[in-house]
């Protein structure tokens, strides 16, 4: 059933574009919780780049009025109204509220990159690939992209995994540990339970992970059973650490992003 479901490639698109607009208003919604951390005074990227260069263009007023509290309360509720125009199915205006999301989020990155995260940065290039495919709107331009978002998906999470080998905390599960501990500091309950998780029970985790990650590269090739296997394990792995760790965007970004292994898989694997 999911196999027929995603053997379309626009209803892998369509499934990407709506789990990619939710992980954005999320986004939207954690900068109205910080957003008193914007104003032109502050340390981010905004105001390091104007000390920096004062290139031309940024000499106009106009600019520190997009980048303040106030316009960054503004950009993100346009984003959002724009995003829930995207995923409400109206044809006529679809392209046009991607070319504005698309915009609209490149802006906030730009003006916010510090607090973004992973989830964040493959937001852009998704969105940026999108886009082309709707520009163009060409048969072809479908299973390329679809490939394209099913490579983009392996490559994070085999280079993540090689970067996870070659610390030795990580090896041994410390690192996965400490990092539990830290982002559930204000939760007394679960962080005395992941205290009381035995250290060769974390060592046991962590290798898993970093085994899955590692030899992720494979899933396109693997037989179905294997295949949907590993598809558990990243479906998994991606609720339990955007719960555990508050990453309530990384749970949608790269959970739409699977269904594009599953449309790789059965194209490549056909071939074989």
């Amino acid at each position: 059933m999911i196999c027929n479901y995603f053997s379309l490639p626009n209803n892998v698109l369509e499934f990407l574009e709506v789990f990619v607009s939710i992980s954005l208003i999320l986004s939207s919604i954690q900068h109205f919780k910080n957003i008193n951390f914007f104003s032109n005074d502050s340390l981010l990227p905004w105001n390091l780049f104007k000390k920096n260069y004062n290139a031309p263009f940024i000499q106009y007023d106009i600019f520190n009025h997009i980048f303040d509290k106030r316009g960054m309360l503004f950009l993100n509720i346009l984003r959002i109204a724009l995003l829930l125009l995207l995923i409400s199915g109206n044809e006529e205006k679809h392209l046009l509220c991607l070319v504005l999301v698309t915009l609209l989020t490149l802006l906030i990155y730009i003006r916010s990159a510090i607090m973004c995260n992973a989830a964040d940065q493959v937001n852009n290039i998704i969105l940026t690939g999108l886009l082309i495919h709707y520009i163009f709107l060409r048969t072809s331009t479908e299973s390329m992209i679809i490939y394209f978002y099913a490579s983009l998906l392996i490559i994070s999470y085999f280079s993540s995994g090689l970067l996870k080998l070659h610390q030795e905390k990580w090896r041994n599960g410390i690192y996965l540990k400490q990092v539990l501990i830290t982002r559930n500091y204000h939760r007394p309950r679960l962080l005395n339970k992941i205290r009381s998780i035995s250290r060769r029970t974390f060592k046991s985790m962590s290798r898993i992970i970093i085994f899955w990650q590692v030899t992720c590269f494979l899933m396109p090739f693997l037989p179905n059973t294997l295949f949907y296997f590993y598809l558990f394990m990243c479906l998994s792995f991606h609720l339990v650490t955007g719960i555990l760790l508050r990453l309530n965007s990384f749970i949608w970004t790269f959970t739409g992003l699977m269904p594009c292994l599953v449309y790789a898989h059965e194209k490549i694997f056909a071939c074989l």
